[in-house]
């Protein structure tokens, strides 16, 4: 049988050392003349070798074995050290390398075939948490490419083909996907980081006070350089406009007050007032429900409202739709801060499955809204993750109300009937909507509550109790009298803001404090009214009511073997007649 490179060494010294056992006298480093000889094999072969010359150490004279092997041990040495050592990656035409020391020299291993970057490093900011992204540029057979990559994306190294196609090629090997990875960090120089902000709303950015929307940010004197905001699609069309002068911006805040004609001030002073609430730098938990037949101009009024946010958000371009998926539906709101999101066309309809399904969806949206807290959530790590809760005003519409009585009292319902729309008035505020005017008007009062509204925010607290408690006064539910309250402190801050600039007088605004008061609470003492007679009691006494009035149910008077025995000290009255 053959014998290896090992089995020869082993067996020479093997025999050395049974020859000193006899005492025979053998030359100087005869003896070791194999071992020696290990200094021309590879470095792995060395190494074995070293190890099973080691483990039988005993068998042998110390001298044979270490005395004439400094080659031997300095090779392992020196093996242990490159193994130990960072490894090193350079770049060529032909893709990335990686140079690996060995005892005879550098070896160059080809892990890719294209060259990569990492030109940006993105940090996405939701307001709650941060995620990283990378912005990778790639050079390819001449061509280059550009996409961004999430951190667990990037780390799985799956992306060369999706992205560039067969032709880009990870070379096999154990390790190989490791090394890529780690040579596209250590070659990439000169990496840019910043900041995009994935919401809308109130944002402190190095200590300034600005409202982030997706056209940027927008500070005490304007637009602010240097901001990105990536919205999710859904809200892409959230852009306010720069405002170009004075008398624009004065013009634009009269169009929104022309709002107000479009339909009785009981339907659109409420939805003026919940748009001016929306933004505010204060957690809001009212939400309000349009609800009418189909065909009376409930999309068209929500746009209008919605579209203080951005000219594009019209009747067929709103938000979202109650047709979207309960996730979906519950996940814009906590992008969409300090804004209006009108959610549309709320029409159960179809099996009783699919009506039961809304119904439920609708409750888990606007009770989140109307307790200000999101779902809470759990990471793979099994910890709890940071709460996203909502943070704007949710303007929903329908054809009917919702069933749980709770949840009607968590929002302000307005209700719209045919006839009460004015179309040619409507036409006109459609046109201001799509010119851009309202969204004007709301970049200047984003503006200024980023400057001199900051002394007006800073009293928001106590207007809210004092209205809180002059509305309570006149309904019985608190919830009812805490959207009175904060829906009048958005129309009040809004009016505010119209008197400082010029685009109406004290008078004006006094009359316009006036109105929205008495439309407010209006709407909801009809509110109230519709709540009381859709508790059990009110329903059943209706029901007996609508029983007799058809002839379902008559009065007959009791039989007199059929009545009841008097019970002394017993409360009440004794019956006289029965129902049949």
């Amino acid at each position: 049988m053959k014998k290896n490179r090992s089995d020869v060494a082993f067996a020479d010294a093997e025999e050395q050392a049974s020859s000193d056992r006899h005492q025979s006298r053998i030359p100087s480093g005869q003896g070791v003349r194999s071992i020696e000889k290990m200094d021309d094999l590879e470095p792995a072969e060395r190494d074995a070798i070293r190890e099973e010359l080691c483990e039988h150490a005993s068998d042998f004279p110390e001298e044979h074995i270490f005395k004439n092997t400094p080659a031997l041990v300095a090779g392992s040495q020196a093996s242990e050290a490159i193994d130990d050592a960072t490894p090193q990656y350079e770049e060529t035409e032909a893709g990335i390398f990686l140079i690996k020391q060995t005892s005879s020299g550098p070896e160059r291993k080809q892990l890719t075939n294209f060259i990569p970057h990492i030109s940006t490093e993105i940090v996405l900011d939701n307001g709650i948490e941060k995620q990283r992204q990378y912005e990778i540029t790639v050079t390819l057979r001449g061509k280059t490419y550009q996409f961004v990559l999430s951190v667990e994306q990037f780390s799985a190294m799956n992306w060369p083909a999706k992205h560039l196609g067969v032709q880009a090629v990870v070379y096999a090997g154990a390790g190989t996907r490791d090394h890529a990875r780690a040579a596209i960090q250590t070659l990439s120089h000169d990496v840019k980081r910043h900041t995009v902000y994935t919401y809308t709303g109130w944002r402190e950015i190095d200590g300034r006070r600005v409202f982030l929307h997706g056209g940027g940010a927008i500070g005490r004197d304007g637009p602010v350089e240097g901001v990105e905001v990536d919205l999710p699609d859904e809200l892409a069309a959230y852009v306010l406009p720069v405002v170009q002068d004075h008398d624009a911006l004065i013009r634009s805040v009269l169009a929104s007050l022309e709002i107000r004609k479009v339909a009785p001030e009981q339907i659109t002073m409420p939805l003026l007032a919940a748009v001016h609430r929306s933004v505010l730098d204060h957690p809001c938990d009212a939400s309000v429900f349009l609800v009418g037949p189909t065909g009376v101009g409930k999309s068209e009024l929500a746009a209008l409202a919605n579209q203080h946010f951005g000219p594009g958000l019209d009747r067929v371009n709103l938000p979202a739709n109650w047709s979207s998926t309960a996730n979906a539906l519950e996940a814009i709101p906590l992008a969409a801060k300090n804004v209006m999101l009108t959610i549309d066309d709320f029409a159960p309809s179809g099996s009783s499955g699919h009506v039961s399904e809304l119904h439920q969806k609708a409750d888990r949206v606007l009770r989140a809204q109307g307790n200000g807290a999101g779902r809470q959530r759990m990471g793979s790590d099994l910890k709890l993750k940071p709460t996203m809760s909502p943070g704007g005003v949710i303007l929903a519409t329908g054809e009917v109300l919702l069933r749980c009585e709770s949840l009607r009292a968590r929002m302000l319902v307005v209700t719209i009937s045919p006839g009460d729309v004015d179309h040619k008035k409507l036409t006109q505020c459609q046109e201001d909507g799509r010119e851009g005017a309202y969204a004007t008007a709301m970049a200047g009062f984003a503006q200024y509550l980023a400057g001199d509204g900051q002394q007006a925010m800073a009293t928001l607290d106590k207007r809210l109790a004092t209205y809180r408690e002059k509305a309570g006064s006149a309904h019985a539910h608190a919830r009812t009298a805490s959207i009175v309250a904060n829906l009048y402190v958005g129309w009040e801050l809004f009016t505010e803001f119209a008197q400082s600039i010029g685009a109406i007088t004290e008078d004006e605004r006094r009359d316009l404090l006036d109105s929205g008061w008495s439309a407010i609470t209006r709407c909801a003492e009809k509110q109230s009214a519709f709540q009381q007679t859709q508790e059990p009691a009110h329903q059943f006494i209706r029901l007996i009511k609508n029983a007799i009035t058809s002839g379902r149910l008559t009065w007959r008077a009791w039989p007199k073997e059929c009545r009841p025995k008097r019970t002394p000290g017993a409360g009440g009255r004794h019956p006289r007649e029965c129902v049949r």
